[in-house]
């Protein structure tokens, strides 16, 4: 059950290229993480850093977990770590490499804690509305406090879920 809980925010693969060429012999590469006011310096290792608890799990009824986007995300960071051995041989990237790439990217993109944030609150208002739309219609003045949904569905949102 404990498979895959600590997952990478930012993937491992990204961090090794920013760890420290200095790395003594007998010792495993780390990076260097300075605190926003650079009063709190340390060194960390890649595959210890910038992870969270089930952060791509989706969890199912009765507890179960879903790695589907944990994994996905793994394969993409596969692909990419081959397509940065043909960057750093300075060979011409195919059009599957260049998609591959771009995949990379465009995921890089997407982890961040804010689209993280973006993807939950549009989770919370998918679920109010579609438990509203299984109620008996007709609580249209209903306002969800949590969320500050109306029970009139999508359709009174603006673009922002507001």
């Amino acid at each position: 059950m404990s498979e895959k809980k600590k997952q990478h925010v930012i993937p491992k693969c990204y961090l090794k290229a920013w760890c420290d060429p200095r790395t003594p012999p007998g010792q495993h590469p780390y990076i260097w993480r300075i605190s926003r006011d650079g009063s709190a310096v340390k060194k960390k290792s890649p595959e210890k850093s910038f992870t969270a608890t089930d952060r791509y799990t989706i969890k199912l009824p009765g507890g179960k977990r879903d790695l589907t986007i944990e994994n996905t995300l793994s394969g993409i960071e596969n692909d990419f770590v081959n397509v940065l051995s043909r960057i750093r041989r300075r060979q011409n990237l195919n059009l599957p490499d260049r998609a591959r790439l771009c995949l990379f990217v465009a995921a890089m993109h997407t982890r961040t804690i804010a689209m993280g944030e973006h993807w939950r609150k549009r989770k919370r208002i998918f679920t109010t509305w579609s438990s509203r739309w299984k109620k008996p219609m007709g609580g249209a003045d209903q306002v969800d406090s949590d969320s500050g949904i109306s029970g009139e569905g999508p359709s009174t949102y603006d673009r922002n879920g507001n």
